[in-house]
C-alpha cells in the first residue's frame, strides 16, 4: 500500500515534471505533438497551444479533460477516490492512457458547446452583446453546461437566463392571444346558431372553455327549434317545438278537420 509520504513525494515529482512539460510547449507546436520529458514514467502531448503553461489532466472515473495550474498539481495528485471500484486511486491523472480502458472505450453521448462557443447556434447573439467567446464545447450534459456557465460566465449566464425567461413569457402571451381569438370565433358561431364539428368542440380550446365564454357572452335571441309531421289524410304539415308538440297539434287538426276518421 502506498503511504501518505510516498503519495506526497510522487505528487511533488509530478508537479515538477508537469511544469517542465508545459514549459516545453511552443507556439509552433501542433495539437497531438509529444512533449519531451526527463521522467520515463511521465509523458505528455500538446492539447491546445492556447493553454501553454497549464497542465492537462483527466478525471480517472469519467475521462473528462481539463486544465490546472502547475502549482495545483501536487494537491490534485494527492486526491483519492473514496468509493467504487477505483477506491484508493488518484482522482486525476495527467496522461490520458492512465484513464481506465473501460472509460476510454465507453461510447460518448451528445456533447454540448458552451453558450459562448462559436459552435453554439446563438453564440453570435451573445458575442454581439460583448461577451467573450469560450472554447469549451465537449460538455457532457445540460446540468454540467449550466454549472460551467454559472461558474465561468456569471454575467453572461444571467443575461442568457433573463433572455430565455422573456422569450417564454412572450410565447405564453402569444398563446393566450391566439386562444382568445379562437374562442371568440367559436362563440360567434355558437351564438349565431351554427353547429360545431366534434373536432372543434374538443379541440385546443376545450369544451369547458367554450361553455365559460358562452356563459359570459351577452344574451341574444336564438332561433326556436321545430319539428314537423304530416297529416296522412290531407298531407298538411303540422309544426311544433318538439315531436310531442307536433303530434299533439296533428291530433287537434284531425279532430277538427277529419272527424269521420276517428
Amino acid at each position: 500500500m502506498t503511504t501518505n509520504i510516498q503519495q506526497q513525494a510522487q505528487a511533488i515529482s509530478d508537479q515538477v515534471e508537469a511544469t517542465t512539460l508545459t514549459s516545453n510547449v511552443s507556439p509552433g507546436m501542433q495539437v497531438g505533438e509529444s512533449l519531451s520529458s526527463n521522467d520515463s514514467e511521465i509523458s505528455g502531448e500538446v492539447t491546445d497551444i492556447r493553454y501553454r503553461n497549464l497542465v492537462s489532466m483527466w478525471a480517472r472515473e469519467t475521462g473528462i479533460h481539463s486544465y490546472a495550474l502547475p502549482y495545483m498539481v501536487g494537491d490534485l495528485a494527492k486526491q483519492r477516490i473514496k468509493t467504487g471500484p477505483l477506491t484508493g486511486q488518484s482522482v486525476f491523472v495527467f496522461r490520458y492512457e492512465d484513464v481506465p480502458l473501460s472509460i476510454r472505450e465507453r461510447p460518448e453521448g451528445t456533447k454540448l458547446p458552451c453558450y459562448l462557443n462559436s459552435n453554439h447556434p446563438l453564440a453570435a447573439k451573445w458575442h454581439a452583446m460583448g461577451f467573450v467567446a469560450c472554447i469549451k464545447q465537449n460538455i457532457p450534459s445540460q446540468a454540467a453546461l449550466e454549472s460551467h456557465m454559472a461558474h465561468s460566465h456569471k454575467r453572461a449566464w444571467e443575461t442568457i437566463q433573463k433572455d430565455e425567461e422573456d422569450r417564454v413569457r412572450e410565447e405564453d402571451r402569444e398563446f393566450s392571444r391566439t386562444n382568445t381569438l379562437a374562442l371568440q370565433a367559436l362563440v360567434e358561431r355558437l351564438t349565431s346558431g351554427q353547429q360545431l364539428t366534434p373536432a372543434e368542440t374538443v379541440g385546443s380550446v376545450g369544451q369547458e372553455a367554450i361553455r365559460q365564454v358562452v356563459s359570459e357572452a351577452p344574451d341574444e335571441p336564438t332561433p326556436a327549434a321545430s319539428y314537423t309531421v304530416t297529416c296522412e289524410t290531407c298531407s298538411l304539415e303540422v309544426t311544433g317545438k318538439s315531436k310531442a308538440g307536433a303530434l299533439a297539434s296533428l291530433r287537434a287538426h284531425e279532430k277538427r278537420g277529419h272527424r269521420t276518421t276517428e
